[in-house]
């Protein structure tokens, strides 16, 4: 009868034979086989781990998204730019009106600038007041 092969590695244990499964001991029981030297010889795709993919949002059991965080409103131009948007004054409704470009950026720019320099001009005043 032939010696049992043994594996390679440092344990120097029995080699499981080609194409056998692993079965784990029972408890309290030795296995006399490698398990690391059959590991090595199995393709890796036996071994990745996957998750449970994340739920689609919006899709059952998912809460709704939150409402949109209301808009930054950096300046006079775009205060002005938001409210006729809500309206229904769009610029390309605007550009039908008027039969050319509407120039609404512009506009806006300029307002922006005017808004501000008021506003610094105002905040001024109260501090002057403040401090006399």
């Amino acid at each position: 009868m032939p010696a049992p092969a043994r594996c390679g590695c440092w344990l120097n244990l029995l080699a499981l034979p080609p194409g056998a499964e692993w079965e784990d001991p029972k408890p309290g029981e030795l296995t006399p086989y490698c398990y690391a030297c059959w590991k090595a010889s199995q393709p890796v795709e036996l071994f990745l781990v996957t998750r449970p993919r994340d739920p689609e949002p919006g899709g059952p059991g998912t809460p709704p998204a939150p409402p949109p965080p209301p808009p930054v409103r950096k300046g006079l131009g775009d205060a002005v730019a938001w409210v006729l948007k809500r309206v229904g004054v769009t610029p390309e409704r605007w550009s039908k009106v008027l039969g050319a470009p509407c120039n609404c950026r512009s506009r806006q720019a300029r307002l922006n600038r005017w808004g501000w320099r008021v506003w610094d001009r105002v905040r001024a005043l109260g501090r002057a007041n403040n401090r006399g």
